[in-house]
């Protein structure tokens, strides 16, 4: 019997048959984050050390040629699709993808706090990537003017001077299952999705359950906080209309949020598969849907009226006293290289990091321990962007922070 099996096996060679070739080598391990395992980095230094010796041959035919190769191994593992009748789009993508491969690697080698990746985005101009998740912010009037006074006044926090008394040191509810799974969001409406997290999360922590840990369980719906968005020049596209939260919460960062913590506690959030995310479809309040939902089942937020500001620029102990109780909302900087490459660590970058308030987030934790004291923050760019869809902000003193996080208050609910 064994000779028989054995004669089985070598029978396919015994034809001419040749053993099936090995497969090619996976290119793409590192656009998919395998290589920014925190048990990885070892990997990850050597991956860049890799690409600062290609791109040194990229004016040779064979660094050309091998680069390319990368260039495609990224674009299959992100589902990057470029038809053949668009040769010349395909050819702009490869030299914006190179020119970003250049950043990374220089950024990567430069030692920094943290490190960036060529993420599915690394093929598009920044201004592509704005109109995506930034379009259509317009901070308050004395936010743009404090962000136009705030360059380089930023330092790192010195906790030895903090007062934090009985603060605890580190506050991760992530991990203590208290904020729901990320979501991605389309244009306009990221002020609703942070707001969602803190309606959802401040939930959990004052009844002691625990968050959604899908989009599908999500107990808060982001279309029902989204509401009609006065669109800036940039952005000419059409507005959404009002949903739930009425023509006055126009995107205007935390005041938008305002909003939709007066609608959450006047009429009580339904769940998402009641009243699901629409891309910003033009729709007005669905009542019928939310009527769904006995009103006694409606999460709402545990403070009326609305939520509370937090004066971050002139006391930062006051906002990791607010983020110790539960997770916070609040605008940033985020349409800049450092932000959008984010793959890991704690974020440090003041001079990039530093433009005009474009984007709104949750802070979901800190860590006044770490060798570099940050805030974990909660992005709504999906799962597949930054550290599993989050980033770690550095913590600054009083001034306008990290990516101008403290120059509009943010909002607590508890």
């Amino acid at each position: 019997m064994k000779l028989l099996l054995l004669s089985l096996f070598l029978l396919p060679l015994a034809a001419g048959q040749q053993p099936e070739p090995k497969p090619e080598p996976d290119y793409s391990d590192y656009s998919k984050r395998v290589a920014w395992d925190l048990h990885s980095l070892k990997r990850a230094d050597q991956w860049n050390r890799e690409m600062a010796a290609l791109l040194e041959k990229k004016d040779t035919p064979e660094g050309l040629a091998e680069l390319r190769l990368r260039f495609d191994g990224w674009a299959k593992a992100w589902g990057k699709v470029y038809p053949p009748m668009f040769r010349l789009q395909r050819s702009d993508r490869f030299i914006l993808w190179l020119d970003r491969l250049k950043q990374v690697v220089s950024e990567n080698l430069a030692d920094f706090s943290y490190w960036s990746e060529m993420n599915f985005y690394a093929d598009r101009t920044y201004a592509e990537f704005d109109e995506e998740f930034d379009g259509g912010f317009n901070p308050e009037p004395d936010a743009m003017v404090l962000a136009a006074a705030a360059t380089g006044r930023t330092t790192p926090v010195n906790v030895a001077s903090l007062k934090l008394g009985r603060l605890p040191r580190k506050v991760d509810w992530v991990a203590a299952g208290k904020v729901p799974a990320v979501r991605r969001q389309e244009e306009l409406d990221c002020w609703a999705h942070a707001a969602a997290v803190v309606i959802e999360s401040a939930w959990a922590i004052r009844n002691n359950k625990k968050a959604s840990t899908t989009v599908k369980a999500a107990r808060v719906s982001v279309q029902q906080l989204t509401g009609s968005q006065r669109v800036v020049a940039k952005h000419p596209a059409p507005p959404c209309l009002a949903d739930c939260t009425g023509p006055a919460a126009s995107c205007a960062g935390t005041r938008s949020m305002k909003y939709a913590f007066d609608i959450s506690y006047q009429m009580g959030s339904v769940p998402e598969r009641t009243y699901p995310y629409k891309d910003c479809a033009p729709q007005r309040c669905q009542r019928g849907l939310v009527s769904k939902v006995p009103s006694a089942r409606r999460i709402r937020p545990p403070r009326a009226p609305g939520s509370r500001s937090i004066p971050a620029s002139t006391n930062v102990t006051a906002l990791i006293a607010a983020v110790a109780r539960a997770p916070v909302a609040f605008a940033a900087c985020a349409s800049n290289e450092a932000f959008r490459d984010y793959a890991g660590g704690v974020l440090a970058a003041p001079k990039v990091c530093n433009c005009q308030l474009d984007h709104v987030m949750a802070i979901v934790g800190y860590n006044t321990k770490a060798p570099v004291p940050y805030w974990l923050v909660q992005n709504s760019r999906g799962p597949s962007w930054g550290a599993a869809g989050r980033i770690k902000i550095r913590m600054d003193g009083a001034g306008p922070g990290m990516c101008n996080m403290y120059l509009m208050p943010p909002e607590a609910l508890l």
